[in-house]
């Protein structure tokens, strides 16, 4: 399950939205929603282009997209 407000913290330190974010991965806006939600999970590809955008760290992936336990 996804951090979301943690994931959008990072959009937000990097002025963008999630508009941005689903077009630098390549897909629709729509789609992007849904995977911040929780609704649809975010693929490899997905996280390692989040990871160069954001120069996420290890421990940031690990906090961000394999938390077991998240509040949105």
């Amino acid at each position: 399950m996804v951090n979301a407000r943690l994931l959008k913290s990072k959009m937000v330190l990097h002025d963008d939205t999630p508009d941005d974010l689903a077009d630098a991965v390549g897909v629709h806006r729509a789609t992007m929603y849904a995977k911040i939600r929780g609704a649809s999970e975010f693929t490899v590809s997905d996280i390692m282009t989040i990871k160069s955008r954001y120069k996420l760290t290890a421990e940031d992936i690990d906090a961000i997209f394999f938390a077991s336990e998240v509040s949105c």
